[in-house]
């Protein structure tokens, strides 16, 4: 399909005030076999087909159009004419040319009895393209208003509406983002948002300019598996790379490839998302109940994600004790549903307006990147989780939950983005806010588990030494390991360590032992516990508690669920719960 598809197709259906959002203006892609920026290829398409000029806009260029584009003098010097007598040529560059160039622009797009026709009959037509729109006709809370800028949004917005606008044939484009643009203005027009790339574009366009540059590539690189690595990027950044190796004859990498992926990225979002790398969990090995529990429910998660299934929860919160491998889950569900991953930072920004545009752009981008998965990180600290209350930050905290309240409701995510959160202090949430959520308990190990465990660490850290979970050292550094707290992350940092420590490149049953007894203090068994204890009690079903898969005589109850789990049943009697949650809270540090 051609990149500027959905502009041409509202232009077909009567629409003659777009505002276009989305993919770049200035990304690459193809017209025909010539690689050219979407600019250049929406100009030629809008000649060709509705037989229109495309007059540009910014603050920087002023007015311009593609006179020498035009083949023949008689039409370059109809349009001229014509341009001229509208008032759009010639305007001076001083505190009045917006005002005249809309002004010009006004009169220009509202002709049509006196239109200039090209050689072959047909209507000359024009389209006016305002870069840059944001600046044109700003967001009113970014700032106050110029008297100039007060009679260019009243006088957008009567001309998008204007019945003579649209018998004319003639159409207006304003390209920015919409977040940062006057409402005024924004009501007026149809927004038409311009996807990135799927990868059969990037991959045609991608064996064109290899064709093209004949660059070096590292063995294994071919269209497709460049566009698998630059998904929702764009062109513009591996053309320049494909360029750069042809000049230099430097050799082009997988790696240099996604780094490059990562910049682009965190450019378009403006820092709102960072991409996260899906294939680390390639290998990673996860066991013990409690975990395959929670890697049963993200694996189906991912499976209906990339099936498209519209029941599938939109957010889905991993609460429980830091360590227990809550990130690699959610990168589990991404490599499942076959999509990218990515990291949602904090939006918040010092200047006023600025924080909700950014987490607007940081939501659209969301919906228009789908299908893809969404991750925060300890989502309590990471973002504003309630409404109300004072923050000193003249309303941002306020405007990123609304935004995120209504993102995370927003049904047409359904079966096309997934976001997982995790925190260990979900009572911290809203309940507007956890009420979005689909909460999905991650118990710390059991300590019956914690042997093999260790084993899935060490094989990974030191590969096919083969320990065994019932080697006594083994035994020995498990029960050494539970008794000072330790999670799945402790114990990797330990075995890791270890080797360094011990000068040795393998792990064996003595050096387990070693890390085991090494291994300082490391967390608060009673914080631990409340944390648990959270997960339980805004648990979403019961089934995706550990236990509800066991014969509940197979599964080992820790200690600390002793009263507060039926054993006979499986129910949490929530009574007991509740009362333990409150008797460990002043002393719990989670």
């Amino acid at each position: 399909m051609n990149a500027v598809e959905p502009i041409l197709k509202a232009i077909r259906e009567g629409y003659g005030a777009l505002l276009v959002t989305g993919r770049s203006q200035f990304d690459f892609s193809l017209d025909g076999e010539a690689m050219c920026p979407l600019i250049e290829i929406l100009r030629r398409a809008l000649f060709r087909e509705f037989g229109m000029v495309t007059l540009t806009f910014s603050f920087a260029t002023g007015v311009d159009w593609p006179e020498r584009s035009i083949a023949h003098e008689s039409d370059r010097q109809a349009i001229r004419q014509f341009l001229t007598n509208r008032g759009v040529l010639n305007i001076r560059p001083d505190e009045d040319e917006l005002v005249n160039t809309v002004r010009g622009f006004a009169s220009l797009v509202r002709s049509s009895p006196d239109n200039p026709t090209w050689q072959d009959g047909r209507p000359i037509r024009f389209a006016v393209y305002f870069q840059f729109a944001d600046n044109i006709a700003p967001c009113s809370s970014m700032g106050g208003q110029s008297d100039n800028q007060v009679v260019v949004n009243e006088l957008v917005h009567v001309l998008a509406q204007s019945i003579r606008l649209r018998d004319s044939g003639n159409v207006l484009l304003f390209v920015g983002d919409e977040e940062a643009m006057n409402s005024l203005v924004v009501k007026a027009l149809k927004r038409v948002s311009l996807p990135q790339p799927s990868q059969e574009e990037s991959r045609a366009f991608i064996a064109t300019a290899i064709d093209f540059y004949r660059p070096r590539l590292e063995a294994g690189l071919t269209p497709e598996s460049i566009a698998k690595l630059v998904t929702n990027a764009g062109n513009r950044g591996i053309e320049g790379q494909l360029r750069a190796s042809s000049r230099t004859g430097q050799v082009l990498t997988a790696r240099e490839i996604a780094q490059q992926k990562d910049r682009d990225i965190e450019r378009l979002s403006e820092g709102t998302l960072t991409p996260l790398d899906t294939a680390r969990v390639a290998n990673v090995k996860l066991v013990g109940r409690n975990t395959l529990k929670v890697q049963e429910i993200v694996t189906e998660l991912g499976r209906r994600l990339r099936a498209g299934d519209t029941h599938t929860p939109m957010n889905a919160l991993m609460a429980g004790g830091p360590g227990g491998g809550k990130t690699d889950m959610a990168l589990i569900a991404a490599r499942e549903a076959g999509c990218p991953a990515y990291q949602l930072e904090n939006p918040k920004d010092g200047i006023v307006g600025a924080t909700e545009r950014r987490v607007g752009l940081q939501m659209r981008m969301m919906q228009e990147w789908s299908p893809l998965v969404g991750f925060i990180d300890e989502l309590t600290e990471a973002i504003p989780v309630q409404r109300g209350g004072h923050n000193g930050d003249n309303g941002a905290s306020a405007a990123i939950v609304a935004k995120y309240l209504t993102c995370l409701s927003d049904v047409r995510r359904k079966g096309r983005s997934l976001l997982i959160a995790t925190t260990n202090r979900p009572e911290a949430m809203g309940s507007a806010m956890r009420s979005r959520f689909t909460t999905i308990p991650v118990l710390m190990p059991l300590v019956e588990d914690l042997p093999e465990i260790i084993v899935a660490i060490a094989e990974r850290l030191s590969p096919g030494f083969g320990l065994s979970t019932a080697d006594p050292l083994i035994m020995d550094a498990a029960r050494i390991f539970a008794a000072k707290g330790a999670t799945p992350r402790h114990i990797d940092s330990a075995l890791g360590s270890s080797l360094l420590t011990l000068r040795t490149e393998t792990i064996e049953p003595h050096v387990v032992l070693f890390a085991a007894q090494d291994l300082c203090s490391t967390t608060d068994f009673e914080s631990s516990v409340y944390a648990d204890l959270l997960a339980i009690k805004y648990c979403a079903l019961r089934s995706y508690l550990p236990w509800n898969d066991s014969q509940l005589t197979d599964y080992p109850f820790p200690p600390y669920l002793d009263a507060i789990v039926d054993k006979a049943s499986g129910d949490v009697i929530q009574t007991v719960l509740d009362r333990k949650i409150e008797e460990l809270r002043p002393r719990a540090n989670v």
